[in-house]
């Protein structure tokens, strides 16, 4: 009973000291999204995308067009190793790296739907 009494009183001191901690915490936390905002305000002045909106289209554009004819050269490349032995190691790294690829595309087409909201 004294145990229990003592493991009872000690657990609402550390649930009480976590509270104060978390409630603190968050009152810290209040000025995130707009320190957030700030980051991201300096980081699109930086850019200039209004000035290099052009230039920042045809570099997505033109780096999509590449990796697309690097996908398609991987793919070519290793099709008969990729058909024969699709799990081997070798094989599994070549559809690592093609599918990195795609995702950079993925990645390409984020970029200019941002790009197109500014």
């Amino acid at each position: 009973m004294v145990v229990f009494l003592a493991f009872s009183i000690y657990a609402v001191f550390y649930l009480s000291r976590m509270h104060s901690n978390l409630v603190e915490s968050f009152a810290e936390r209040e000025s995130t999204p707009e320190n957030i905002k700030k980051y991201r305000n300096e980081a699109e002045d930086r850019l200039l995308i209004t000035k290099y909106r052009k230039t920042y289209e045809n570099t997505i554009i033109e780096l999509d067009d590449a990796i697309s004819v690097a996908i398609l050269s991987e793919v070519c490349q290793n099709a008969e190793l990729l058909a024969e032995k699709p799990m081997d190691p070798k094989s599994a790294d070549k559809i690592l790296k093609i599918n990195q690829l795609k995702m950079l595309k993925d990645t390409l087409n984020d970029a200019m739907k941002t790009l197109d909201k500014k």
